[in-house]
């Protein structure tokens, strides 16, 4: 749809505050405004076309966050089988890279939080900022709230060294691939157990490997438990490549809860190799091109 020939301006927020610790809370919110006869109307973007989300891919040395790991298209298909109302929930995204899940999870109406480490931060804006653009709020109501893209995100520098608790409480807590390095995970409990209430949902996402000082599930999972954390694993997806990619969920423990403590046994996969559901980054991630 081409946007009616008047004239056309962009309006960016950005706003920046101290949160507790070394945290940084960067809010970005973009539209195009189209102005004719005293009124605003919006208009896509030049160039949106569809609902998918588009994202910039960078290669970065000793960096994992700058691409788009299939299991985030694996982990964003499965978590609309798990019950979760995503419209208006708080979501908190730990690792969130190029933003690709922190996006897809506010397409569904969900209040995202997207988090990294600060020398992700460029990436990550940059990523939310140019889907905010293709994605601009045309309710009246909404804009006279402030709100002028229908992608609710916010990008907030987290480092977990540090012992930052950002404020709030949140309905959902995800993670994908974020636990490559096993020497991150005492500090990647203890920042979920800092951020997790009473109800908080917990979905923690990784494909299976085996190099020698990487992943160690069962290491994780202990540490989880002596958090206070319990677990269960919710399913068992397949890459393109038939490589096993796990679907956990955490929660407080609490005995009347559905979730469980000790040692998970392993459900049969969700999705068939080469389903819909297990191709679903073939479709979506690998046709974004890099450097667009």
């Amino acid at each position: 749809m081409e946007c009616p020939r008047q004239s056309t301006t962009m309006g960016c927020r950005l706003r920046v505050s101290a949160v507790s610790g070394s945290a940084v809370r960067l809010s970005m919110l973009v539209l195009y405004v189209e102005e004719e006869a005293g009124s605003a109307r919006t208009c896509p973007p030049p160039g949106g076309t569809g609902d998918d989300i588009v994202v910039l891919q960078e290669e970065r040395p000793q960096l994992t966050g700058g691409t788009v790991w299939e299991a985030s298209g694996l982990l964003a298909s499965a978590l609309g089988d798990f019950g979760v109302e995503w419209q208006g929930a708080r979501v908190l995204e730990l690792g969130s890279g190029t933003g690709w899940l922190a996006l897809k999870m506010a397409q569904r109406g969900a209040s995202v939080t997207a988090t990294d480490r600060r020398g992700m931060l460029d990436l990550l804006m940059r990523n939310v900022l140019r889907n905010q653009k293709r994605f601009p709020c045309t309710a009246e109501a909404d804009l006279a709230r402030g709100k002028v893209s229908e992608l609710d995100v916010e990008c907030v520098e987290l480092d977990w060294e540090e012992g930052t608790v950002l404020p709030g409480k949140w309905d959902v807590i995800i993670g994908c691939e974020v636990m490559y390095l096993s020497q991150f995970y005492p500090s990647l409990v203890e920042t979920i157990r800092r951020h997790t209430n009473e109800g908080t949902r917990i979905f923690i996402s990784w494909q299976a490997r085996t190099e020698d000082g990487k992943h160690k599930q069962g290491d994780f999972l202990e540490q989880a438990r002596a958090a206070g954390l319990k677990e269960q694993l919710k399913c068992v997806q397949r890459t393109g490549a038939n490589i096993p990619v796990y679907v956990y969920e955490f929660g407080l423990h609490d005995p009347n809860s559905r979730l469980h403590t000790g040692t998970a046994t392993l459900a049969p996969p969700c999705y068939p190799p080469n389903s819909t559901a297990t191709n679903i980054y073939n479709s979506q991630v690998t046709n974004v091109a890099k450097g667009k």
